[in-house]
């Protein structure tokens, strides 16, 4: 193909570049129009891939005002599906700017999810996340919030199609609706370039096709299903470095606090176990889920079902699991009246997402607006269920992977494999 020809007469390029630095003027005429030297990032020929098929006569006139300047060059994506589909995104957003050298405009965690968004004031991540001082993770975020990039009033020319359809969602445009609507840039076209991305891409493949781009702001539609391939043999979980790379904010922290203690004055012990249920609206996922059985679009959730794990779960399910250890519950799930009373009845503390809500509402760092407290809502569930003794949780839900990655691999099982209790 065309682009397999591209790719293959830049690897000639970089090997001959590679060896021989006194060849890059000759390099330079040899290579396509739109291809770039760029020393920066690992050295060597990076073409763009939206502008392949470019004319030779177009390519040089066009590129001719789009030569890189020594301003910061960004990278945009559109977030999609629900919180922690967007917090994992957010780790991949990191490692596609540090790999492409741009700065990262970060887009707001929109709940629900993004599609299904209404409050009309946006979250400010920073007003209850802050980027630690000294990661492990081996990134250097260089990030920008999207509501503050908005200030700078730059162009969006256009957006890059790299991820697949929604599955059990609808395939969101949120960043480019509100840049539409805020400087009048109507119709911002979108170019498909999914034939383009391997499954797992690697470094070098992203340098390939994008590191040519001179596009102020690079935009994707997605970031969710375009997982980098490790530079190593040391592949480490987007969740695990969102743990590594962020923390709760100071007033967010000082919140979480006051109701940890609140749950362990109503349990009357600091040791409890967690239980994250997804009832009334995970159902209709996990019905959908085995009628597609045998659908190699689900092979992954189909493999899961078949091993045993439980998608949805009946009130009486969750009931046995909760009596089947001897501790005060934690319940991240909807309000279930009937749990609650066969709980009571056997004697077992409980409490319930909204439990933990309502005492947060009572600790609400002031000025936050409603979008950033339910992201905080989120949150702070996750890191009450991530500190408990013992966590069940859901395989297939980002939400409980989150959590996973907070207890370190340590301490949690899933539900319908879990271990019966001696």
């Amino acid at each position: 193909t065309m682009t397999g020809l591209a790719i293959a007469g830049n690897h000639f390029l970089n090997i001959v570049s590679s060896r021989c630095s006194a060849c890059d003027p000759l390099l330079k005429v040899w290579a396509r129009p739109e291809s770039y030297l760029s020393k920066s990032l690992d050295g060597g020929f990076a073409f763009c891939a939206p502008d392949l098929y470019k004319m030779s006569s177009e390519s040089r006139v066009s590129l001719q005002s789009q030569r890189p300047k020594h301003t910061p060059k960004y990278l945009l994506y559109e977030p999609q599906y629900g919180g922690n589909n967007q917090l994992y995104a957010m780790v991949e957003a990191m490692k596609w700017a540090d790999t492409l050298g741009r700065r990262l405009i970060m887009p707001p965690v929109l709940l629900p999810r993004v599609s299904e968004f209404s409050h009309e004031e946006w979250p400010v991540t920073h007003n209850f996340l802050r980027l630690t001082k000294d990661s492990e993770s081996g990134l250097h975020p260089n990030i920008i919030e999207f509501q503050q990039w908005m200030k700078l009033k730059m162009p969006v020319t256009r957006v890059l199609r790299i991820s697949r359809e929604a599955k059990f969602d609808t395939h969101a445009s949120a960043m480019v609706n509100h840049i539409s609507e805020a400087t009048g840039a109507k119709n911002i076209p979108t170019v498909d370039l999914q034939h383009l991305i391997p499954p797992r891409p690697e470094h070098r493949d992203l340098i390939n096709l994008f590191g040519g781009c001179h596009d102020e702001v690079l935009a994707f539609d997605s970031m969710f299903h375009v997982n980098l391939h490790p530079k190593n043999e040391d592949w480490v979980d987007n969740f695990d470095l969102f743990v590594d790379i962020f923390r709760l904010g100071e007033k967010a922290q000082r919140a979480y606090d006051a109701v940890k203690r609140q749950l362990t004055q109503k349990f009357g012990q600091t040791q409890y176990a967690c239980y994250h249920v997804r009832l009334g609206d995970f159902v209709p996922m996990c019905e959908a889920l085995t009628e597609m059985k045998g659908n190699p679009s689900f092979q992954y959730w189909n493999e899961m079902l078949e091993k045993g794990y439980k998608c949805a779960l009946t009130p009486d399910e969750v009931v046995m699991g909760v009596l089947s250890r001897s501790m005060p519950a934690l319940l991240l799930s909807n309000d279930n009246p009937y749990v609650e009373s066969r709980l009571e009845a056997a004697s077992v503390a409980s409490v319930s997402s909204k439990w933990v809500q309502d005492r947060l509402a009572e600790e609400r760092p002031p000025g936050m607006n409603e979008a950033e407290f339910e992201v905080l809502s989120m949150l702070i569930e996750q890191q009450l269920c991530g500190e408990a003794e013992y966590a069940l949780l859901n395989i297939f839900s980002t939400f409980s992977a989150r959590i996973k990655s907070i207890k370190r691999g340590v301490g949690y099982e899933h539900w319908g494999v879990q271990a019966p209790v001696p």
